[in-house]
């Protein structure tokens, strides 16, 4: 049975970044997560479901890098950094 939503882990704040993955559509990079979990990523009340395919950034200060088509859900591509809450799915 799915565990009450107040047993689900909390948000996590983070920067996020964006770069052009060779992955395709809906995928990023975390440094630790296991390749093939899902995230729901929100910014100024939108958000976007994407997958952990890569590792990365390594850039100091971000946690996720998003492929451009994820970012450009969440804003323009010219942002370059988001400022974003993010949570693992099923």
């Amino acid at each position: 049975a799915p565990r009450p939503l107040s047993a689900q882990k909390p948000w996590s704040r983070c920067i996020a970044s964006w770069y052009r993955s060779p992955y395709g559509p809906r995928s990023t990079a975390h440094k630790t997560l296991p390749k093939g979990t899902r995230l729901i990523v929100r910014h100024a009340g939108r958000s976007v479901i994407v997958t952990v395919r890569d590792r990365g950034p390594y850039i100091a200060g971000r946690c996720l890098d998003l492929d451009d088509d994820s970012f450009r859900v969440l804003a323009p591509l010219s942002r370059g950094i988001l400022p974003v809450t993010w949570k693992v799915v099923r």
